[in-house]
Parts: structure tokens; sequence; C-alpha cells
């Protein structure tokens, strides 16, 4: 691995680590304060939500405390489909960033058998992307961002993210 490439991953780290810091000490927000500050915009708020949860993969925002959120704001059914519409937007935004902006760098790597896992991604991303999404261990957000990095089809991610995200939802 050269200089810059170590570089790279060295300030992507502290990035994360940053935000992670950030969160936890300024940002320890509980969902009945969410509720309260959702449902301060009224008949936008649902909007609002949405937009909100859309964007929660960029800063890393814990995304239970605003599915409880909306539970809290919304009622069972309607958080439940407010969570699934923002957690989907989400996953998309995240996906594309990856795509958009790790492509090249991914490409130049995956050499020899990074090229078979490669096409098997292609070729079956939906059903892995799918048993990455029913499984709790890994996290949801991470799983978008490597789908976008490989050669899943956006299609196969799609589907295979709105299965896992109400199964997740039914299963809270």
């Amino acid at each position: 691995m050269n200089r810059k490439s170590m570089l790279n991953i060295g300030v992507a780290l502290i990035v994360i680590i940053g935000l992670i810091w950030f969160n936890h000490s300024y940002l320890n927000i509980h969902p009945q304060t969410i509720r309260e500050w959702i449902l301060s915009f009224g008949l936008f708020a649902p909007v609002i939500f949405i937009l909100i949860y859309s964007i929660r993969p960029l800063i890393l925002f814990p995304a239970s405390i605003l599915s409880l959120s909306a539970g809290l704001a919304f009622g069972t059914f309607w958080g439940t489909i407010y969570t699934i519409i923002g957690a989907t937007g989400g996953a998309i935004l995240a996906f594309y960033i990856a795509r958009m902006l790790g492509s090249k760098y991914v490409k130049a790597k995956w050499k020899g058998k990074g090229e078979v896992i490669e096409k098997q991604l292609k070729n079956n991303g939906f059903l892995y992307v799918l048993l990455l999404r029913l499984m709790p261990l890994f996290n949801f957000d991470m799983i978008s961002y490597l789908s976008g990095l490989s050669k899943v089809r956006f299609s196969h991610f799609l589907v295979a993210t709105v299965i896992g995200i109400i199964h997740g939802n039914i299963r809270l």
C-alpha cells in the first residue's frame, strides 16, 4: 500500500472517529427529545423526519434512536412507514456516494481473487445484500457503502435493502 493510500485511509478513520465522538459528546439526544423537535414542524414533520433519516448515514447518527422517535412521534404504523422511507433514502444516498467516490479506488485494488468476488457480487448481489441486511451483526450503513463500492446492481441492492428494512422494523 502506497503512502497516499495510507494517508487517505488515515484521514477517513480520523473523520469517522471524530463524528462518533461528536455524536456521543454533543448529540447525546434521547428519542423523546427528537420526538418533540420533529413534531414542532407540524404538518411538515413527516417530511422533515424522512429527510433527516435519509441524511443520517452521512453523520453516523444511530438509526435506532430515530426509529424509536418515529414510533413515539407518529405511532406504530406511520412511524414504521416513515422509517422505511427514510432508511431506504439513506441507504440509496450511501450507496451512490460510495459508488461515485470509491469506484476508481476499488477498481485499482481488485486483482486476482478480488475479481472472482466482484463477479459473484455482480451476479448474486441481491442474495448477498439480503443476507447481510437480515443479520443484525452487520452495520446497516456499512453494508450500503460496501455495496456501492462493489459491482452489486442497484436494483438488487434496493430490493434487498427494502426487505431488510421492513424485517428490521418489524423485529423492533
